[in-house]
C-alpha cells in the first residue's frame, strides 16, 4: 500500500469519526421560552429595595484590604454585593470575598448574603443600583427576578 493511500484512508476514518455524537456532550435543550421555577414565579407582594443598607454594605465592603470598590444591591431579604478588586489583588480572590462576607454577615444577620468577584455579574448589579427603582409591581418584580438569575449566575 503507498503512503498516499494510507494517508487518505486515515484522513477520511478521522473525518468519519469525528462527525459522530460526543458522549461528554449534553443535550442542547431548545424551547422558545425559558424555564420557569417556583422562585421566579413567587411575586405576591411588593418587593421593597433597601438603599439604606446597600450604603452601609459598599462603605463596609471598601474596608477589605484589596477592594477597589463595591456595589450592592438588596431587595426584600437578598443582599447581593459585587466586589471589583483589581491588579494583584486578584490572586486572593477567594479570601477577600470570605473576609467581606463575614464583615457584612455581622452587620446584616437577618438577610440572605451573596458576595461575588466575577466580573461579569459586578458590572450587571452596578447596573440595577444605578436604575431607579420602580414602584410600580410589575416593574419591581422584574428587578427581583434579575437578582435571583444574578444570584444563580453567583452560584455557578
Amino acid at each position: 500500500m503507498s503512503m498516499r493511500r494510507l494517508i487518505g484512508l486515515l484522513l477520511i476514518a478521522l473525518t468519519i469519526s469525528g462527525c459522530g455524537p460526543q458522549p461528554q456532550q449534553k443535550p442542547q435543550v431548545s424551547s422558545g421560552e425559558p424555564q420557569k421555577t417556583a422562585m421566579t414565579d413567587d411575586c405576591t407582594a411588593m418587593p421593597v429595595r433597601h438603599f439604606d443598607n446597600e450604603q452601609q454594605a459598599v462603605r463596609l465592603a471598601r474596608k477589605t484590604k484589596g477592594v477597589y470598590d463595591a456595589v450592592a444591591v438588596q431587595i426584600d431579604d437578598k443582599l447581593n454585593v459585587g466586589l471589583d478588586v483589581r491588579n494583584f489583588s486578584r490572586l486572593r480572590l477567594k479570601p477577600i470575598r470570605k473576609e467581606t462576607f463575614d464583615r457584612l454577615e455581622q452587620a446584616f444577620p437577618d438577610v440572605e448574603l451573596h458576595v461575588t468577584t466575577d466580573r461579569k455579574v459586578v458590572n450587571e448589579l452596578k447596573k440595577m443600583s444605578e436604575k431607579p427603582w420602580q414602584n410600580e409591581k410589575k416593574a419591581a418584580c422584574a428587578e427581583k427576578r434579575r437578582l435571583d438569575e444574578l444570584e444563580q449566575m453567583m452560584k455557578g
